[in-house]
């Protein structure tokens, strides 16, 4: 009974995924990024523990089987940090400050699962309501760092995997106006890395574990490209 209502719990979690459509890609405007509209906040949401993924093994007995296959690489990935993302939000907002924008680095976590829902179905609109956070910093736009998970992600068909382990650093950036909860940019990041070499080699896995920093580091350049100098799109006059 306990492992069919684990199976239930699964299959609910899958369809409300599906049920929420993707947020496509936003550009970031020139006008955004020099703070033309107001003064602009920078955020980090707290940082995910790596982890191991088996997206494929999609039983309970399947992906107990690939748990166990993979033991020894969860063991290290454990002792791993995805710590070298942390600089982001320092670097945007020194990359901000360039641009001229008056920028508030907000310090600490921002729990984004604890803000409160917002009730709009309008496109382009964040699904919590970061308000709060402006009338909290004063702020008049947000850019929010969001990484949801790195680790290793190996593909599995049911019992049977399907590829060697890949480093994964996957999360978004964006931008929101603290008046409207809209999205003024948005950046989905999905970084995989191979091991350049041999991948299995435990108990340390060197190979997968400078593919792990290497991908935390193509994700921070991903996050940082718009806010360079010539990385933000121009406004069109009228």
């Amino acid at each position: 009974m306990k492992a069919r209502s684990s199976c239930v719990a699964i299959a609910a979690a899958i369809l409300a995924g599906c049920a929420t459509a993707p947020q496509n890609p936003i550009a970031l405007s020139e006008p955004a990024a020099s703070g033309q509209a107001g003064r602009i906040g920078v955020a980090m949401a707290p940082l995910p523990a790596p982890d191991t993924f088996f997206p494929g093994a999609d039983c309970l007995l399947c992906y107990a089987t690939a748990a166990a296959t993979n033991s020894a690489l969860t063991t290290q990935t454990k002792t791993l940090s995805a710590s070298d993302a942390l600089p982001l939000r320092e670097e945007i907002a020194a990359l901000l400050r360039k641009r001229g924008a008056d920028v508030k680095v907000i310090d600490g976590e921002v729990k984004i699962d604890a803000l409160p829902d917002f009730a709009s179905q309008a496109p382009n609109v964040a699904p919590k309501d970061y308000r709060g956070l402006g009338q909290q910093h004063q702020i008049d736009h947000l850019v929010m760092i969001r990484v949801t998970t790195v680790g290793f992600t190996r593909n599995y068909a049911s019992y049977v995997p399907t590829s060697d382990p890949k480093a994964t650093f996957n999360g978004a950036g964006y931008m929101i106006d603290m008046k409207t909860n809209a999205y003024e940019w948005y950046l989905p990041v999905a970084v995989i890395k191979s091991a350049d070499k041999v991948w299995d080699e435990p108990p340390a896995y060197p190979g997968l574990t400078n593919a792990f920093y290497q991908a935390i580091e193509i994700g921070r350049d991903q996050f940082l490209k718009p806010f360079a100098s010539n990385g933000a799109t121009a406004s069109t006059s009228k």
